[in-house]
């Protein structure tokens, strides 16, 4: 064997290599830190505007916890019905 040829055995080849699979969480991550970072920037205009900062960043706060949760059980129920999908799919 040359060394050409021992080079190139232990080289990685460039078309495999270390990937992981998307999450489905991944959208709801994302949005996620785009909330956090809207909070933080909405927290500092209320509190220069009105006195009742706490207030309207409890409302804030509320919003997104909603849009979060609904967020969460949508992509679970569509990976659920996914899941469920590829078993019979598999099945029969």
């Amino acid at each position: 064997m040359t060394k050409q040829e021992k080079r190139a055995d232990s080289v990685h080849p460039k078309d495999k290599g270390f990937t992981v699979l998307a999450s489905p969480m991944n959208g709801v991550k994302f949005e996620l830190g785009v909330i956090l970072v809207v909070s933080l920037l909405f927290w500092m205009v209320v509190e220069r505007l009105t006195d009742n900062a706490f207030l309207y960043l409890l409302l804030y706060g509320l919003v997104a916890m909603g849009w979060i949760v609904f967020r969460v059980r949508r992509v679970v129920a569509q990976e659920a019905k996914r899941h469920l999908d590829e078993s019979e799919r598999i099945a029969g």
